[in-house]
């Protein structure tokens, strides 16, 4: 059972890796560091302004560490036939999930240690960020992870003794985690672990842990897989994924305005396709939604330029798979129209929405800015959509062979 976790395992990493290389990509990449760079200066200069006294910023850091964990969950890695060709294994599938739960514990130690490192400085001034303090604090929260992921591993047997408990993890977690911040972190580090323990004593020594709800396991995997295809496929195609079609009626206005004419052909079809697709039109309202939320709580000019920036630059990037939605269709391949005016279509579309995009976020500026200041800010947005949709798009989808 462990090979066979091994295997699967190996097997996924080389699939996923083959989709990590075109989300980190060199531009991505950069525009990362830009923003872990921004995001520390700004955190830094805000750190001179508080004091020991501030205690209450430790209820900050204990919610975005609840929120922290909530990173991960358990890689089954389970398929639809294992409930048929494993159904005789079943007595041996604990060692199975007890390999799952070990190798599910490496990714959200990897985010607690980056939680508990980006908190530090403010630790420090709240008197809390000793090494000892900080060492409990990684410790609190990736043994609470483990308890986390025992239960996960416990609701796959109903009859299990562990039902009841999970009902207050979450109140557990919270009291855990607050209690922390303001008591002795090592006495409660202590208990955390001893829970832990005996939650794992409880799930992997029972004698008896009843039938394997297959049906429930199977499903749990298709939705952690389904979470992370959905993520990739903010920035790529991903085959795994398939996208709904909804006419929206309210919107078939904007397509009626498009002339009826051979060299309008591919701009109708992508509009089309934005405006009735769940994936792109869902991609283009939660992008810009996040950059109004962001851009009204900042009050730094250079922090709303670049929000708008990065946001606008990473919604163009997205939308790039759009222009070879109808290379698939065999038919396509038979209309009167070259490449460069398919890109040309493509590109007449992609300005209208980055600008769409732009306005919202200038609106949203009036709010947090002066008029001199939006007005700068509505001229470096339409500068980078210039740039983005007649420099940097046209060469990047030749370099990828799109159009």
């Amino acid at each position: 059972m462990k090979e066979l976790y091994r295997k699967r395992q190996h097997l996924q990493q080389r699939k996923l890796m083959k989709y990590l290389r075109l989300v980190f990509n060199d531009h991505f990449t950069l525009v990362l560091f830009i923003l872990f760079g921004g995001g520390m200066y700004f955190y830094s200069n805000g750190l001179k302004g508080v004091t020991p006294h501030q205690s209450w910023l430790l209820l900050v850091v204990s919610f975005l560490w609840l929120c922290l964990l909530q990173v991960g969950h358990l890689a089954s890695l389970v398929q639809p036939a294992d409930e048929h060709f494993l159904l005789p294994k079943e007595g041996a599938f604990l060692t199975y999930l007890k390999t799952a739960f070990y190798r599910s514990l490496t990714l959200p130690l990897l985010t607690l240690l980056l939680g508990v490192g980006v908190a530090a400085p403010l630790l420090m001034i709240l008197q809390k960020g000793a090494t000892i303090n900080l060492v409990s604090f990684v410790l609190l929260l990736w043994s609470l992870k483990a308890t986390q992921l025992l239960f996960q591993v416990g609701n796959f047997y109903p009859t299990c003794s562990l039902a009841p408990m999970k009902k207050f993890f979450l109140l557990y977690s919270v009291l855990l985690v607050v209690g922390a911040c303001y008591l002795p972190a090592i006495a409660v580090t202590l208990l955390s672990i001893l829970v832990c323990i005996f939650v794992y004593r409880q799930l992997f020594f029972s004698p008896d842990l009843g039938s394997l709800a297959w049906g429930q396991m199977i499903a749990a995997e298709k939705k952690r897989m389904k979470r992370i295809y959905q993520f990739l496929a903010l920035f790529t195609t991903v085959p795994e994924i398939n996208s709904s079609v909804k006419r929206r009626w309210g919107l078939d206005f904007l397509l009626r305005k498009i002339p009826q004419r051979q060299q309008q052909t591919y701009f109708y079809l992508f509009a089309r396709r934005f405006l009735r697709g769940n994936d792109y039109s869902s991609l283009w309202l939660s992008i810009t939604s996040l950059g109004v939320v962001l851009i009204l709580t900042l009050q730094n000019f250079y922090g709303v330029i670049g929000v708008g920036v990065v946001f606008l630059y990473l919604l163009g990037l997205q939308l790039l798979p759009l222009s070879q939605h109808f290379d698939y269709m065999t038919l396509t391949l038979l209309y009167p129209i070259s490449l460069q005016q398919k890109r040309q279509n493509f590109l007449q579309l992609l300005g209208p929405v980055l600008l769409a995009m732009a306005f919202i976020f200038v609106f949203s500026g009036l709010w947090v800015l002066t008029w001199l200041q939006t007005s700068l800010f509505l001229g470096i947005l339409g500068l980078e959509i210039f740039i983005f949709c007649y420099l940097y798009a046209p060469r990047r989808l030749s370099r990828l062979g799109r159009l």
